[in-house]
């Protein structure tokens, strides 16, 4: 979110100056902020990390995209799931959206049924990251 910042201090208010061009780079600034990431935490070889992932290409998300990371691959500073990991050995999903992280998910169903909720259900969910 720092670059998203820095990059809206910087053209902010060019995209006043020139609306005509500016379009393309609004909408750009709306997705990166309000876009839907899943981090899995968890072996790629692992059957119970692909059944998370399974999970989330297994529902509609326009919005979202998908970090598999392994077991201590750190996260960049400022990451709202930056210094979590596995929970009880197990691979772990959280759902990340505007700057909050969900608690973990070690459940693919789980995991499924809240992607179903709405939005505003999903962010009661989450806890300050």
């Amino acid at each position: 979110m720092t670059r998203a910042s820095a990059l809206a201090n910087t053209f902010g208010s060019e995209a006043n100056r020139m609306l005509n061009g500016s379009g393309g780079y609004l909408v750009g600034f709306e997705y990166l902020i309000n876009s839907l990431v899943i981090v899995v935490i968890g072996h790629k070889g692992n059957a119970r990390t692909q059944e998370l992932i399974r999970a989330y290409w297994g529902k509609p998300m326009p919005n979202g995209m998908i970090m598999q990371l392994e077991p201590g691959d750190p996260l960049p500073p400022g990451h709202p799931a930056s210094g979590r990991g596995m929970e009880n050995g197990q691979p772990t999903a959280y759902i990340c959206q505007q700057g909050n992280c969900s608690n973990g998910f070690t459940s693919a169903a789980a995991l499924s049924e809240a992607l179903t909720l709405p939005p505003q259900m999903r962010g009661q969910q989450q806890v300050r990251a």
